[in-house]
């Protein structure tokens, strides 16, 4: 009776373990956490097409290490940083589930036709990712996102968790390079400040910086070089290619070891703001700010060390 009883139990184990195998063979055969395919480092071009009906796709393209945008047939240099970003999170999206199998179900998920964004990813012309993202949640309190995923041609729809759908952009401005001046500190011969008809020039004097043969406090603006040093600006603009730039309100020259950068702020006559900012450092990029944005970290604050 004893072994029959042990027989017993030993066939229904196997029978268990027999089915768990079965099971997730069948899922691990139908089901993987992981959905795109590519190596970041060898990705070299990218075909973002955003979301609404009608809206026009755009391309990075990664050529001699550096990245440019190609949108609306004008190209402009691409935040490094900005691009990595994006591609990182899509090559670490984890899938959670899958929700739904069925056409019908995409639009519950925004992943139906001009509902969701479209991302491309090509190494040397091959195609490696073809990704629609989605419906993406955040819960504020918890501080838990989530994103919902199918790829180009499929049906299935995937649940995934973590912030990967948030940090891929369709607005082609978010990969922009938004620098203003890019300059190593130690290298800064003189600043010249031309605010209106009044323009003073500071040097570095032994250890100091002198205006107009004045020692100014060099603590400020040792602390206002290096936060310029790496500067960006915030919100791009576009003047329009019939906008002709009128006198500037405000220019600073920073004359370096070899080359000179010039920072303009002119009154704006074409948008809400109060000036326009453009930078010999960025030449395709203008910026709109009022007095107490970018204009003021420019310039507004150097006035006021200067007064």
């Amino acid at each position: 009776m004893k072994n029959k009883y042990l027989i017993l139990v030993f066939l229904v184990l196997l029978l268990v373990y027999l089915g768990i195998t079965f099971l997730g063979n069948q899922k691990e055969e139908s089901f993987s956490d992981t959905i795109t395919d590519f190596s970041v480092e060898t990705v070299d071009q990218l075909r973002i097409t955003p979301k609404g009906q009608g809206k026009k796709s755009f391309e990075l393209i990664k050529k001699d290490g550096s990245w440019s945008i190609i949108s609306d047939d004008k190209s402009y240099e691409a935040d490094k940083n900005a691009v990595e970003n994006a591609l990182s999170a899509m090559h670490n999206i984890k899938v959670d589930n899958i929700v739904a199998k069925k056409p019908e179900k995409w639009a519950k998920y925004e992943l139906g036709d001009g509902q969701c964004t479209r991302v491309e990813v090509f190494s040397n012309g091959k195609k490696h990712t073809d990704l629609l993202i989605g419906k993406m949640k955040f819960n504020p309190q918890a501080r838990t996102a989530n994103s919902y995923v199918r790829l180009h041609g499929k049906n299935e729809v995937f649940a995934t968790e973590g912030f990967s759908g948030f940090m891929v952009s369709d607005n082609a401005d978010s990969y922009r390079d938004k620098t203003l001046a890019r300059f190593d500190p130690k290298d800064l011969k003189s600043i010249r400040l031309t605010n209106g008809d009044q323009a003073v020039t500071l040097t570095p004097q032994d250890g100091n910086w002198v205006a107009s043969g004045l020692t100014t406090d060099s603590s400020k603006i040792t602390a206002y070089i290096n936060a310029l040093s790496r500067l960006r600006g915030q919100k791009l603009v576009d003047p329009g290619a019939s906008w002709k730039a009128p006198a500037p309100a405000a220019q600073l020259q920073l004359t370096l070891g070899d080359k000179t950068i010039d920072i303009m702020a002119y009154p704006d006559t074409t948008i809400a703001k109060a000036f326009i900012l453009h930078s010999s450092d960025n030449e395709k990029a203008y910026f709109d700010s009022d007095s107490s944005g970018i204009y003021k970290r420019v310039f507004g604050d150097l006035v006021d060390m200067m007064r």
